[in-house]
């Protein structure tokens, strides 16, 4: 890397790598202290207050339960192998994946394999994500269930962070990827989680900036601090 930076006359020393949550907050939020909850194929929570930041999760989809596609398309998983097995109660979710993945395998040995096979088994089971969504829509009390757990923990995390921050309430919150992005009624149902346990403190403001500006927009943000540090 620090030869192919060279070559384009990039002095790698000036380079700063950030990772791609902080990036989002500071567009999310244009700069302003709040929490980021990322949620797509994966999940993580990341806040910043000052000079202060910190996290929640970001496990990965073997031991994150927060809302992730990954997270939902494991609950899938389960539930439509169950039901190849005989559990009568999670039937209706493989009835779900048949409807919208006919194409997808439709018994346990292949349906194992194309996921043990795959460059990303988290990405496979973020795909079944839908499916679950679906389950909701359809209120299913396995999914309502199922989603009311991971809305919880969620909401845990978001009030535990904010106050390890000390933000200022009411707390300014945005969230990107997926679940927010391509399931209309997520942004809903996590606020409502949020007013169950912190009612009142938690208020949702859409992401300001494209998120590809978020790089640029996090070094204007701590450019103040870096000057400082260098007096």
């Amino acid at each position: 890397i620090r030869s192919a930076l060279s070559r384009l006359g990039i002095l790698p020393e000036r380079l700063q790598v950030i990772p791609d949550y902080l990036g989002n907050l500071a567009a999310g939020l244009d700069g302003a202290d709040g929490l980021l909850s990322v949620n797509g194929t994966g999940s993580v929570i990341f806040g910043r207050a000052g000079i202060r930041d910190g996290r929640r999760g970001g496990w990965g989809g073997l031991l994150d339960e927060t809302p992730s596609g990954a997270w939902f398309g494991r609950l899938v998983g389960r539930a439509v192998l169950t039901a190849w097995e005989g559990n009568r109660e999670t039937q209706h979710v493989a009835d779900l994946y048949a409807e919208q993945f006919p194409d997808k395998p439709q018994e346990r040995a292949s349906f194992l394999n194309t996921l043990y096979s795959s460059d990303s088994w988290q990405t496979t089971l973020g795909h079944l994500a839908p499916v679950f969504a679906e389950a909701v829509r359809r209120e299913s009390a396995w999914a309502r269930e199922c989603l009311t757990h991971s809305l919880r923990q969620w909401a845990r995390d978001m009030g535990s962070l904010a106050g390890e921050l000390g933000l200022s309430h009411p707390v300014v919150y945005t969230g990107v990827g997926g679940l927010w992005r391509a399931w209309p009624e997520f942004a809903s149902l996590a606020q409502r989680a949020l007013e169950s346990q912190y009612p009142g403190v938690l208020l949702w403001k859409d992401p300001v900036l494209p998120l590809e500006l978020g790089p640029a927009r996090h070094f204007l943000t701590t450019l103040p601090a870096i000057k400082a540090e260098k007096a």
